[in-house]
Parts: structure tokens; C-alpha cells; sequence
């Protein structure tokens, strides 16, 4: 099978969030989550809390070219949210770690897929200035239904906007 590319939202407002979301990245980049290889890592940005959240989030965006289905790369991400102790139990909730599919190709198109699993590209990445802007760090031309990412990220409203500061630390691992 043809390698496609993705992109990965990751998030985190429990415990040491920048340690953790390095560590994800990490078990990315050293290739333990089978079917994935790391090709960039955005900038990470802090956000107020959203939704049942009571804590601010480190969010970020990986690149990533795989060999999986959508639905099996969306288990994966799961299964590496589990080892990081994430529990499922209220939407928006504080965690230690959030991994969700942002958009994938297929065949070098836009994979458009709407199933009871998995949703592609995720239903809620237009309206969300925490995984746009760092999206806009890898990729500022992609097309995101009818707009590029920066002029869907420069169309949000104030009230669509939880960005409180960009952190300078790299995510991408250095070994």
C-alpha cells in the first residue's frame, strides 16, 4: 500500500503536559506505533480549557506518513492515548493526553470519510484555532474545504480563539 500522509492534533492538560506530549511524539518517531513515521512537528501552543476542561492545554500537530486505514490509524492513536493512563468518560474533559485525526490522504487526495468510528477530516478542525494554527505551522496551503488552512485559521471569530501563548520548546525528538 501506497504511504499517505496525516495529520495528528495532540493535546494535554494533565500532569507534565510538554513531557508528555514529547514522549507521544517520541513513540512516534522511534517507529513504536507500527504503521507511522514522523515527518514534522508543529510548534505547541497553550490554550484556555474548553468545554468540561478546567485546565489550560499544550496542543500541537505532527505530520505523519503511514501504510494504515483511517480507521486503524485512529485505533493506534487510541491505544498510545491508553498507555499514557487516558481514561474516556465526558467529552472535552482534562487529560494527559488527546491524539485525534485531523486529516488524511488517500491516493494523494483529501480522504473524505463520515463512519461511526472514524470521521475524516475530523468534523470540528475549521472551527478550532488550537489545532489550526499549529496546522498552519506544516502545512499553510492545505486545502481545507474550499479554503487553505491559514485563511480558515485567519477566518475564526474572537469567540472561536483559545490561543493564550506559543511555547519555543521543540517536540521533535533531538536523539
Amino acid at each position: 500500500m501506497a504511504k499517505e500522509r496525516a495529520y495528528i492534533g495532540l493535546g494535554s492538560s494533565l500532569g507534565d503536559r510538554l513531557a508528555i506530549l514529547r514522549e507521544a511524539v517520541r513513540s512516534i518517531a522511534q517507529e513504536r506505533v507500527q504503521g507511522l513515521r514522523l515527518v514534522a512537528c508543529s510548534r505547541v501552543y497553550e490554550t484556555r480549557p474548553v468545554g468540561a476542561a478546567k485546565n489550560r492545554f499544550l496542543n500541537a500537530v505532527i505530520e505523519v506518513e503511514t501504510d494504515l486505514e483511517a480507521a486503524r490509524l485512529l485505533k493506534r492513536l487510541h491505544t498510545l492515548e491508553t498507555e499514557h493512563g487516558r481514561v474516556r468518560r465526558v467529552r472535552w474533559e482534562d487529560r494527559n493526553l488527546d491524539l485525534d485525526l485531523l486529516w488524511m490522504s488517500k491516493g494523494g487526495e483529501t480522504l473524505s470519510l463520515d463512519e461511526d468510528e472514524v470521521r475524516v477530516p475530523h468534523p470540528e478542525l475549521t472551527f478550532r484555532d488550537f489545532v489550526l494554527a499549529p496546522l498552519v505551522d506544516l502545512a499553510p496551503t492545505l486545502d481545507l474545504r474550499g479554503l487553505t488552512a491559514r485563511e480558515t485559521l485567519d477566518a475564526l471569530a474572537d469567540g472561536q480563539r483559545t490561543i493564550e501563548a506559543i511555547l519555543l520548546a521543540p517536540l521533535m525528538p533531538t536523539s
